[in-house]
């Protein structure tokens, strides 16, 4: 019976982080079929409007290594439901916004707040899972967070459709809610032994972490990986409803195929981790990458622009890209595991950083075609196979040590 009620709480414990670990992207794919529209509320320009992505993963970057950090010794439970409160009150903000400028204002603070439950709940699956359940659970977790863009833009484009733009907050705030109260009645505290709260020995520990070749390299791909999402969230609205002239619930419809790409290229990854291990998965993506990215651009350069010939390739990218994401996480998560807190929280920041600049970078891109997107994807497809084979390369050369 006590094994029986065991397996019932882990069960529920995987469900609570299988619903909160998309939120925090779900907070921009929701959100982005309505940009477009966010140009003609607010009598701006669409490079201010793309400027409220990065405005939110700059917020979600820079608070999540202080909250991985402190929940290390603080404990994950009451900083997860503080930052679940918190994001609350930002999204009622935001849906009551007079300005660009304050809905930047908002996205910012929604990405500090959202930072709690984003960082701990990586620790919060370290620290329940053994390492040799934990690559599996992990691509549970992908496939979930595959399932963020799936869902939400298709909700996004209708909220815009029949309501408004604020609509999308409020249907946000409401998650958050119901998260917040599940967590609080069906979430233990998960730590085993807390770490004394010491600046000096966290500067430390960082200072470790990041003078490893091995996590830099990790983090990068998944920088690249994660870019590739972004860059369609940012540009493909405007190409969409402006260049092309379709709906924004349209764009919510296409976006949700592509998602259904990501959620594809996660339960592919699932099936051959039976055979495979991270590491050969891992170069098998980047390798697959360059070739899909290949095909994109054989095809913007061949045909006109339309949603076949923008969907099949970006489809295709999603796929590989959702499969090169989920095993560099494997990897990085197996690398510190008595320093879950601070490892997941600083890979977080410094990825979503990473991304903020792209996503920056990309928000100046001016859109008539597809191939300014195609060679983004062109460049992000050569150095993360670049970067893949210096991991494993890495790798190889660490198990040799250890075995002298």
């Amino acid at each position: 019976m006590r094994i029986q009620h065991l397996q019932q709480n882990m069960t529920v414990r995987l469900i609570l982080i299988l619903f909160t670990v998309p939120f925090s992207g779900m907070c921009i794919d929701i959100y982005v079929p309505s940009l477009p529209a966010l140009t003609t509320f607010f009598h701006t320009t669409p490079q201010m409007v793309q400027l409220t992505v990065p405005a939110f993963l700059l917020g979600l970057g820079i608070a999540q290594v202080i909250f991985g950090t402190l929940s290390d010794s603080l404990g994950r439970r009451p900083l997860l439901l503080a930052g679940l409160l918190c994001s609350i009150v930002t999204f009622i903000g935001a849906s009551m916004s007079p300005s660009i400028e304050w809905l930047l204002f908002w996205r910012f603070l929604q990405g500090i707040a959202l930072a709690s439950p984003a960082a701990i709940i990586k620790a919060v699956l370290t620290d329940s899972f053994a390492r040799d359940r934990l690559a599996k659970v992990v691509n549970y977790t992908t496939m979930c967070w595959a399932l963020g863009p799936i869902i939400a833009p298709a909700i996004g484009g209708y909220l815009q459709t029949f309501f408004h733009w604020q609509a999308t907050f409020i249907c946000l705030s409401i998650y958050a809610l119901l998260l917040c109260i599940a967590i609080f009645f069906l979430l233990p505290e998960t730590i085993q032994e807390r770490q004394p709260l010491s600046l000096n020995s966290k500067i430390n520990d960082m200072k470790l972490i990041l003078a490893n070749p091995i996590f830099l390299s990790l983090v990068c791909i998944l920088i690249l990986s994660y870019g590739y999402l972004l860059i369609f969230n940012v540009l493909g609205p405007f190409l969409v409803q402006h260049s092309m002239q379709y709906s924004a619930a349209l764009y919510g419809q296409m976006a949700m195929v592509l998602g259904f790409g990501s959620f594809c290229g996660s339960m592919l990854n699932r099936f051959l981790l039976n055979y495979f291990s991270n590491q050969r998965l891992l170069l098998l993506a980047g390798i697959c990458l360059l070739l899909a990215s290949f095909v994109f651009c054989v095809v913007s350069l061949l045909f006109p622009l339309t949603l076949l010939t923008l969907v099949l390739p970006c489809f295709l990218l999603f796929a590989i890209s959702s499969m090169a994401f989920t095993n560099a996480f494997g990897l990085i998560l197996s690398l510190y595991p008595q320093k879950t807190g601070i490892a997941n929280s600083l890979f977080g920041s410094i990825l979503l950083l990473g991304t903020a600049l792209i996503t920056y970078i990309a928000g100046f891109t001016h859109l008539k075609s597809q191939r300014p997107m195609m060679w983004l994807y062109m460049i992000f497809s050569a150095l993360a196979l670049l970067l893949a084979f210096y991991t494993i390369r890495k790798f190889k050369h660490q198990a040799n040590t250890q075995a002298t």
